[in-house]
Formats: structure tokens, sequence, C-alpha cells
């Protein structure tokens, strides 16, 4: 899916006029039913069967919070059909109204800035419960997973659930990630897929958990790893492109320890400087063809790359550095691509730098600011993206460079969160 932009200097782009964000709209029923018949050849080609439980007992008319693990591009069309006709607004990126203002609106989306303190989302999110008597549909996750692995939860879930003052419901699915991983997007995989929902909080307990409470059941509602549960279930991968585009996520080689070289074609991840192949089993499992495997997953490869991250920042010798293509919005109307800039993005443990002295562009964030940070692959294929900002601005910065890794730059950003914060 491609997004529309204009091209303009800094200058001009610092002196429009942002547009004054609207309340959000409970979906019609129309409208509601409409999204679930757009969503049924999809899950259709999936087998797709789930297991309300103890969700079918809440009133269709009370407003619920429903938490969902954010794996797939069909999490929407999944959370559309369980809950029908239940009215919902789902909680969306600021840019994904670029060019849909009025559609998002009218199915019910809520504009969110993510990875920041986002007041103005809070306020309309109350607004929906209180005053559109609407459910809430959010992915807590707030990006989608890189590795098939649980991606942190912010500490202010808890916090926004206790001032919500709603029962909590969650939807875990199985397979979906499968089905279309966001690093092999182009492809999709002819796998079953299911999803099952529950209530993990009770209207009553939210008066009687504390918020630290409230968040250990989340975290541990979401310790999740898909690959884990391919290789259990059993699952079976037929087409021979599951490796492709796997290199940005295992863009550090175990066995030579060089980043950047790794290159995917089918099934194959191979190590351009030392040569180490690996193959992706039909069931997910990662077999080394000539040399010893040293990691048996693609969540285990991650996990792998995650403590070397964070060995370099604890020997202070992390550091990545780029200048950028960059893209800039300041509502949910307009993205630009800056045309007269050259801007050098810096992170490193003083957190994230975003400077060109000779147009005035200055913008930085300290590492215990950010818990994560927005990054993606093929971002409305224009490129992998890293994007920082605040509540009045967001930049997305695109490196020209295939070796430099923004999930790198994600992995770092969280545990340098967890450092300067004492969080294990």
């Amino acid at each position: 899916m491609k997004i529309k932009y204009q091209e303009k200097s800094f200058e001009d782009i610092l002196s429009y006029s942002p547009k004054k964000s609207k309340k959000p709209k409970k979906p019609s029923r129309f409208r509601r039913f409409l999204l679930k018949t757009v969503s049924k050849s999809d899950l259709k080609d999936t087998n797709f069967t789930y297991n309300l439980n103890d969700v079918s007992t809440l009133k269709i008319d009370e407003p619920i919070l429903i938490l969902m693990n954010h794996s797939s591009f069909i999490d929407l069309e999944i959370a559309s059909t369980i809950f029908y006709p239940r009215p919902l607004n789902i909680v969306t990126t600021t840019d994904g109204f670029i060019g849909k203002n009025w559609l998002l609106r009218n199915l019910g989306c809520v504009p969110a800035k993510k990875f920041i303190l986002d007041v103005e989302l809070v306020r309309n999110l109350l607004y929906v419960t209180k005053k559109l008597k609407s459910s809430i549909l959010m992915y807590p996750e707030a990006s989608y997973s890189f590795s098939g692995q649980t991606t942190p939860l912010p500490e202010s879930v808890g916090k926004f659930i206790k001032l919500l003052n709603i029962p909590v419901v969650t939807v875990i699915t199985e397979n979906a990630f499968l089905r279309q991983p966001l690093y092999n997007m182009l492809y999709k995989h002819e796998v079953k897929v299911s999803a099952n929902a529950k209530i993990l909080i009770n209207k009553d307990e939210i008066k009687t958990l504390s918020t630290k409470e409230i968040n250990e059941r989340l975290k541990k509602e979401f310790q999740l790893d898909y690959w884990k549960t391919q290789k259990e279930h059993n699952v079976i991968i037929k087409e021979d492109n599951f490796a492709e585009g796997l290199e940005r996520v295992l863009y550090k080689c175990p066995h030579c320890g060089t980043e950047g070289e790794i290159t995917t074609t089918k099934n194959n991840i191979k190590c351009n400087k030392c040569g180490v192949t690996y193959e992706i089993q039909p069931t997910g499992e990662l077999v080394a063809l000539n040399a010893t495997t040293k990691f048996s997953s693609v969540s285990s490869w991650y996990d792998y790359e995650r403590e070397e991250v964070r060995k370099e920042i604890l020997n202070g010798t992390y550091k990545t550095e780029f200048d950028p293509t960059l893209f800039v919005t300041l509502d949910t109307y307009k993205l630009f691509k800056v045309k007269d800039v050259k801007p050098h993005f810096v992170h490193d443990i003083n957190g994230f730098s975003l400077t060109d002295e000779e147009h005035n562009l200055s913008f930085k964030l300290n590492p215990q600011e950010t818990y994560s940070v927005y990054s993606d692959f093929y971002w409305y294929e224009i490129g992998d993206v890293i994007s920082i900002g605040n509540t009045d601005i967001q930049y997305y910065c695109f490196p020209e460079s295939k070796r430099v890794s923004v999930a790198k730059i994600r992995i770092a950003s969280e545990e340098m969160f967890k450092l300067k914060n004492n969080i294990k």
C-alpha cells in the first residue's frame, strides 16, 4: 500500500498550519457490517475460527477495552469479525489517516502518536467510552512484532485501564503472524488462523487491583513466541519463500559477528562475510547447512542480537548514525517529503538526535523517554523507517543503506530504556 505525500522545503513545512483533530465518531451499524463483509475473503483463506469464551456474557452496548496482540495485517479483520455487531473505535497510527481521513474516521478509527505520551488520545478514548458508549480496540504493543515475539508493553497501560474503569478483554491470535509476517510481507502463507478472546480483568477487579498488578497480568498474557508455537503445533509452511526478508530481523551473523552482511533467498539465510548458510524448515526451525547450528529459531537468534546490543550499551560503544531521507507529518492530513535539508540521525547512549544546523533542525529524545521506537519494514513501499517525534511533529527517517538496521535501533531503544529506568 502506498501513501500520498508532497515534497516541500523544511521552511515551508514548518509554516503549514496543522488542522485541528476532531472528536472520534461511533461507527454506524452499516459500516461495522461493511468492515466485517470485506474481511470475509481473507479470513476464509485461513479457515479462521475463534472462541469468545466468557466475553459472550458482556452486553453488546457495554463499553469494553479490547487489547489484541499485533502480529499480522489481518488483525483488524479478525477483531471486526469476532466482535460484530459491537461498535468499536480502533486506535490507529496517525500516518494511517493520511489520504483517507474521512474513511477511517467513519470506521471509528482514533489517531495515535506511537511511543510518546499522547494526552489527546487519552481524552479521545474517554470520550469514546463515556459519551459514545462505544468499545475500544487497541494493540498495546503499538507495533508489529519483528521477531515473532512479544514487543514491550508500556507501564502506562495499567494506569489507563484504571482511568477507563471498564472490563478488559484480550484477544490472542494463533498463526496470524505466520500468515504474512512483516519481514516477509509480500507473501501470504497457507495456514489456519484462530483467535481466543477472554475477559482478563472484570470491572470489579479494576477497583481492587493495583496498577502494578494489572501490568503484571497483561505482561503474562502477552508472553508470546510464534516460532515456538509453530513448532509445538507442527504448523507447516509449504511455500519456499519463508526466509525472504529475514535479513532485516537477523542482521548479525552469530558465527563471525558481522552486521549487514546477511542475505536471504527463498528459504536460505546466508552470511556473505563467512559463508555460513542456514535453512528455515517448514516448521520454522533453523538449521545450519555448512556449520554447527547456533540458533534453531528466529526468536533465539533475535535474543542473541538483543544481548549483543545490550553489551554495546553497557560498554558505551553502541552507536547508529546515517543521513536519512526525511519525511514529516504535523497532523493526520498531510505527509511531506523534505527536499532541502541534509539531516544527520544519531542513536547512541545519549538517545536520539536528528540535526541539520543549516536549516535549524534539531530534535533530541533522551533514552529514558522512549520505551521503544516506531520502526517498520517497507513503510508504505518507501523503505525501512525509524520515526521519532513529539505531539507537534513526527519525523520519518529512511536509511539509504541496507546496512543500517531499524531492528537494531528498536532493540537498542528498548534496552536503554530498561537500563535507565532499572527495569529487568
